[in-house]
């Protein structure tokens, strides 16, 4: 417990609210696993209480910071993802803003260099979100038909 009190004014210090919130939830995960372990082990009959001892408080700590590593890798995991999605679609846009602001379909899928799902999702992400417009390109001419990927202008 001495050593969670630690990291907690630690992050305190830092002003890591995180940090802060993280330890006190493992703290109150270990009090209470503890808990359990010594009601477990309770004699009801005898007329005592419930006794948290060293070994109860050990195991406790040790399953919640089993569980917290695993919580930890998860949402790294999950924030890598989203951070991988959002370098590729500030890649894409710069391409499209270097190009003119307009861009055709193949040459924005060969600079990419992504699935066809990937490139799919990207681009119907950022139409989304507004950040970016999928045009038609020789609309009404002769010749094949295609698509543009643009930026919208400023109203």
């Amino acid at each position: 417990e001495q050593r969670q009190d630690e990291l907690y004014r630690f992050a305190q210090a830092k002003g890591d609210n995180v940090q802060c919130g993280m330890t006190s939830r493992v703290m109150l995960q270990a009090r209470k696993l503890a808990l359990l372990w010594a009601c477990s082990a309770w004699d009801c009959e005898a007329g005592t209480r419930p006794v948290v001892t060293t070994d109860a408080a050990q195991w406790a700590l040790t399953v919640v910071a089993h569980l917290m590593k695993r919580t930890m890798a998860m949402f790294a995991r999950n924030s890598r993802t989203s951070l991988d999605f959002e370098r590729r679609a500030d890649k894409l846009l710069a391409y499209i803003t270097k190009s003119g602001g307009t861009v055709a379909h193949r040459p924005l899928a060969n600079f990419m260099k992504l699935p066809k799902r990937e490139f799919g999702a990207l681009i119907e992400t950022l139409t989304d979100r507004g950040t970016m417009e999928v045009g038609v390109a020789n609309a009404g001419k002769v010749g094949r038909v295609g698509k543009t990927y643009s930026i919208p202008k400023p109203e």
